[in-house]
């Protein structure tokens, strides 16, 4: 079989050829984009710098928890979370976290649901976008409910290794960081399956009986950023004004891009 007829190969093609036949679609998306990025780090900077000193404040009293004395048994490092006086920072990040993932949620949700809706019609699939937008937040609420179990457990991992560093002095096992960057990859992978399906259960069946077929999508879609990166790099060195601006709308470009793509690819085996 030629290349240019493998599945990933001729939708690669068509998505582009569909994308520079939708002009205003590009304009659309890249302006929703915009918004969306620029409303994202206006409201979650703050709670984010503050959810930072907080794991830096419990990671400190969790220290100062674990040094026992001889012949006590030691702590462990979820106990203490919810002991004094490190259960008072723990119950601010806890609030601080939902705070965060409501206001992305409806970030996200208006968004990039939106935009979503906008890939779906260009790609053929037309839907009333009022119950798209709708149908978008059900399938996320999944996701998000997910995110923040992951981000919890990264947060207390993260916790585990400032004891351990400051205890010990040595560098903590990467195995963990490792295993939670694997599971938030295959979270990832199933939540873009969804997005133009609008269902949970067909993105698991379609994302396991074709995954031949779309994780090298998925790969490449990423290859088109990887690519990008490195050379935006380098002209970073030559014009920091041209790096910044063809950085942005070359990133536009690609997202509106990677979303028909994986709207015609998911069609195609679906």
């Amino acid at each position: 079989m030629s290349i240019a007829r493998l599945p990933v190969i001729k939708e690669w093609l068509e998505s582009w050829l569909l994308l520079a036949r939708n002009s205003t679609f590009v304009l659309a998306s890249g302006l929703v984009d915009m918004v969306f990025f620029i409303a994202y780090g206006f409201l979650t900077a703050p709670v984010f710098d503050k959810l930072a000193e907080h794991v830096i404040v419990i990671g400190t009293l969790v220290s100062e928890q674990m040094r026992v004395a001889a012949g006590r048994a030691r702590p462990a490092v979820i106990d203490t979370l919810f002991q004094q006086p490190v259960n008072q920072y723990t119950w601010q990040f806890a609030g601080l976290l939902a705070v965060l993932v409501l206001a992305v949620f409806v970030l996200f949700c208006i968004f990039q649901g939106l935009n979503w809706w906008l890939a779906t019609s260009v790609a053929g699939k037309k839907q009333q976008w009022r119950d798209f937008l709708l149908r978008f937040a059900r399938v996320n609420l999944l996701w998000f409910g997910l995110y923040v179990v992951w981000y919890s457990i990264d947060t207390v991992f993260d916790l585990r290794r400032i004891v351990v560093e400051k205890a010990t002095g040595q560098a903590a096992s990467a195995v963990a960081p490792f295993v939670l960057a694997l599971v938030l990859i295959v979270i990832a992978y199933f939540a873009l399956l969804s997005y133009p399906l609008l269902s949970i259960r067909k993105a698991f069946s379609i994302g396991v009986r074709h995954a031949i077929v779309l994780v090298p999508g998925m790969f490449l879609a990423g290859a088109h950023f990887l690519a990008a990166n490195l050379a935006l790099r380098w002209l970073a060195t030559v014009n920091a004004t041209a790096h910044f601006i063809l950085g942005a709308v070359l990133l536009f470009i690609f997202l509106a891009w990677t979303r028909i793509f994986l709207t015609r690819l998911v069609q195609r085996v679906g």
